[in-house]
């Protein structure tokens, strides 16, 4: 077994980078992206569905808010349960 060296390092922290930017990309990007309104989920896809329905920019702050935090307990679901 050898010894961690920078370059060891460096490529961990790389390939963690790469795959984080590929999950956002992939999942958030491309995905939500072609889901249409007809139905079906999805955080960003109820956000957009609901925001020209409310009145004034508190509401639509709340909403925000609340999307950005079921987003956030997704990706921290994916940390925790790796596929």
């Amino acid at each position: 077994m050898t010894t961690p060296s920078r370059l060891h390092v460096m490529g961990i922290l790389s390939l963690v980078i790469w795959t984080l930017i590929l999950i956002v990309t992939v999942q958030y990007a491309w995905l939500a992206m072609s889901l249409g309104k007809k139905g079906e989920g999805g955080t960003i896809v109820l956000k957009e569905i609901l925001v020209p329905m409310l009145k004034s920019g508190r509401q639509v702050a709340f909403v925000t808010l609340l999307s950005y935090i079921g987003i956030s307990l997704l990706f921290g679901d994916g940390v925790i349960h790796p596929p």
